[in-house]
């Protein structure tokens, strides 16, 4: 499994205030839906090769919606053959999307709503959301870190370098593919205050926490013979402070 697969693995597991989790499904249906129509329904398919990411959108659908969706999983055939798991909402659709502000007169709604810009922890929300349906983040202990998210309309993709740059991280935005990327690169130093809209203590944190605390710990192991009692103590303000990672 790739890095970036175990920081989405964790983030599906963070358990959300159920205001901000809504702010998280509308930016998974928003990035990786697909609407079909069959017998004069709306039919919504949403795909990942994650399965902790289509569970994650399973359970947010039962959370906030009365409606019966199915999680599917297809063995793709072409290049690496990976399985491909898809939440399918048969019922209620038009409902569903119009709440996220997804859909809207029967037309797809590019960005985001507004007041979801106004609040941050919906930002943040949103941001881990839109990293879950389409980010990747390379790992900082053998490269130079680099983090980017993919997105269909050019309008959305500007719309959530907005968002990560109202925690200074100076995000950049470029067409790819089709589509459009927002990506930060060689932001490490901004990374322990700025990346709490990831909410998870990812390994280029923990090196620049050792980098800064190298010298503590040399010490400590100094002190254990002569001064135990004044050691023990030591570790304690520092874990208080680094709760904000965890």
């Amino acid at each position: 499994m790739s890095y970036a697969s175990d920081v989405k693995k964790e983030l599906t597991n963070l358990a959300v205030h159920r205001e901000n989790a809504k702010a998280e499904l509308m930016a998974l249906i928003r990035m990786n839906g697909a609407i079909s129509i069959a017998n004069h329904h709306f039919i919504l398919n949403i795909q990942t090769e994650n399965p902790a990411i289509a569970r994650r959108i399973y359970r947010l659908l039962k959370q906030f919606y009365d409606v019966d969706s199915e999680l599917i999983v297809r063995r793709k055939m072409k290049l690496n053959k990976n399985n491909l798991y898809i939440v399918r909402l048969k019922t209620g659709t038009d409902m569903v999307l119009a709440d996220l502000g997804i859909l809207k007169d029967y037309q797809i709604v590019e960005v985001a709503p507004t007041e979801v810009l106004t609040d941050d922890a919906a930002v943040r929300s949103y941001l881990r959301g839109a990293f879950l349906a389409g980010g990747s983040v390379n790992n900082p202990e053998t490269s130079r870190y680099h983090l980017e998210i993919y997105s269909l309309y050019e309008e959305h993709n500007h719309m959530i370098s907005e968002m990560m740059n109202q925690y200074g991280l100076n995000s950049r935005t470029t067409d790819r593919r089709g589509g459009f990327i927002t990506y930060i690169k060689e932001a490490e130093k901004k990374l322990p205050t700025s990346c709490r809209w990831l909410v998870r203590p990812m390994p280029c944190l923990s090196l620049k926490i050792f980098e800064s605390c190298g010298t503590c710990v040399t010490r400590s192991i100094g002190w254990l013979t002569v001064r135990m009692p004044t050691w023990i103590r030591l570790p304690m303000p520092l874990a208080n402070r680094l709760k904000i990672f965890y």
